[in-house]
């Protein structure tokens, strides 16, 4: 769920110098980054963790499509406060999808372990 649309937004960030087209492909990668942790740990039957996990995600998410709407210009220029925010935004949104797909291994040992089991 993370890597096709990173792979695929980033293919269209690349490959375009067209400003709306690489905002497009900044909105596919991030809805992957952002659905992921969510969907693998609906997948292995944790509800509460994926809601837990996909909070930094959407935030991340929120923060980097609020720079980029309120700031069209901000792929090709724009003042160091914005580029700022638009770093931290793309930054969470990345380190969060990564940390919640990190948990989802453990998914195996919480359930052995809320069923009484070593």
């Amino acid at each position: 769920m993370a890597l096709v649309p990173l792979c695929a937004g980033g293919a269209m960030f690349a490959g375009s110098d067209d400003v709306d087209v690489r905002r497009g492909g900044l909105y596919i990668a991030l809805t992957g980054l952002t659905l992921a942790p969510a969907i693998a740990h609906f997948v292995v039957d944790e509800p509460a963790r994926a809601g837990w996990f996909s909070i930094a995600p959407a935030v991340g998410t929120g923060l980097t499509v609020a720079m980029l709407q309120a700031y069209p210009e901000l792929l090709d220029h724009g003042g160091a406060v914005v580029r700022v925010l638009f770093g931290a935004g793309l930054s969470l949104a990345v380190l969060g999808s990564v940390v919640g797909l990190a948990d989802v291994p453990g998914a195996a040992y919480r359930h052995r372990r809320r069923l009484g089991r070593p």
